[in-house]
This record gives structure tokens, sequence and C-alpha cells, in this order.
């Protein structure tokens, strides 16, 4: 596997309007018009080659995961997003799990659980749904292909109001040089590498599931690490939300 380079936004941005208007919190970058840009912070093929639009963090950083949270029953939430990438995707996998101690492996777990139960969340045991799709944006000349993992989280097992917690990663693959670690040096010979990438194009995914919906109230967050994305700042950003929530106990 090739080491290569990979950005990660530190930061946390809620999006507060919806998808279609001023999207605030994050930027695009139009990879079509401005290439030379976009081969500045990543060595990904797929977008340059679909002309993609990105997003990124006002500092020029790739945006590697995003959470979507919806006032919406969870059970409706699935079905409608697992039909909606069906058809546009397809599905490779799906499996429902009982998350029980979201905490495992974490160094620092029993503090950050005091912490989450302090304000008044739970996440020792909750319900999720996770859906991989199928490959897409192939390129056979590189080896280069996207997949999309979603997490559908039951909000009313952490929050207790009828809510949904969706979290999208999309992974990029592709056939390249190999480059050094630090000074992205190339080596010679070849290897598979990837990345976290979201471009609008999962977004309107989401956004289609919305509208389907006919769900009102929804905010977009972005997780600083795609393998940890509820964390303390996020679930805090969350809890704030919920509050304008008006389905206690449904």
């Amino acid at each position: 596997m090739i080491q290569m380079i990979k950005l990660i936004l530190i930061s946390t941005f809620l999006l507060t309007s919806s998808f279609g208007n001023a999207l605030l919190g994050y930027e695009t970058l139009d990879v079509k018009k401005e290439p030379d840009k976009f081969k500045k912070i990543s060595y990904d093929k797929i977008p340059i080659n679909f002309g993609e639009k990105v997003l990124i963090s006002k500092n020029y950083f790739l945006v590697d995961s995003i959470i979507c949270f919806l006032e919406e029953d969870s059970n409706k939430i699935k079905n409608s997003l697992k039909e909606i990438i069906n058809n546009k995707i397809g599905i490779k996998s799906e499996l429902n799990t009982i998350v029980k101690d979201y905490f495992e492996g974490l160094s620092d777990k029993e503090e950050l659980r005091y912490k989450i139960k302090s304000l008044g969340l739970n996440l020792d045991r909750y319900e999720e749904k996770e859906l991989i799709s199928k490959r897409y944006n192939i390129i056979e000349k590189v080896e280069a292909f996207s997949e999309l993992k979603i997490k559908v989280i039951n909000g009313k097992d952490i929050f207790n109001k009828k809510c949904t917690i969706i979290v999208l990663t999309r992974e990029d693959h592709w056939r390249d040089w190999a480059r050094e670690w630090h000074t992205g040096i190339i080596l010679p010979f070849k290897g598979m590498a990837d990345t976290n990438i979201i471009t609008e194009k999962e977004i309107a995914l989401i956004e289609e599931l919305k509208k389907e919906l006919n769900i009102k109230k929804s905010s977009y967050h972005f997780p600083g690490l795609p393998w940890y994305p509820l964390e303390l700042e996020i679930l805090k950003e969350l809890k704030v939300e919920a509050e304008k929530f008006n389905t206690q106990n449904r």
C-alpha cells in the first residue's frame, strides 16, 4: 500500500443552510476549472477525471467525512437512503448492529464516557446500520474507483428524541507511483493508493433524501477524524441542534 500524504481536517465546521443555497462553513473547489489547485492538496486521480466539486476547509484541507443530523425516525431514513443509494450507485453490503461500547479501544475512554454522560447523552448502546456502496467513478486505466461508506445511527438512543445521525465517508482508490511519506518524492515502483474525500455528489444524495421525506430540520457537521465521527465537540454541536427538535420520546 502506498503511503500517501493524508490531509486531515482538524477543525469542525457547521453548515447552517440547505444544499442548493449558499452553504456556510466550507468551500468547494471546482476541480474541472482549477485542477492545479487540487493537485497541490491531493494525488487523487478521480476528481480530476470526473471534474468533481470537492469539499475543502478554508485552509485548503480536504474534507474527509461529513455528518448530517436530521429530525426524522431512523427506520424511515434507513429505508429511503438505502433505496436512493441502490438506485444511484448500487449497494455492495449492509449490516445492522447494536453498538454497545463506542469508546472501546480509546485510552481515555472513561474520561470521555463521563464527559458525554454529563451532557445527558448516552453512547453505551445504540442502533446503527452500515451501508457500503458498489464501486463507482471507475477509471480502468489506473484501476481507480470510489466507494461510499454510510452509517445511519438511531439518534433516539443517544438524545432521547426522534432524530437520526448519518455519517458519510467516501474512499477513493487508484494505482500510482509510490511516494515518500514526508516529502512526496516519487519512488521507482507503483502500488494502490487511497484517500478519503467528500464531493457535492455525495451531499446530493442526502439532499435527495431530505426532499423525499420532506425533512425540515437538519444540519451538517464535519468531524475531525472519519474513524471517530462522534467526538466530544461534534456531540456538543448535535446536542444544540437536538434541542431545536420538537419530537421528544416519540
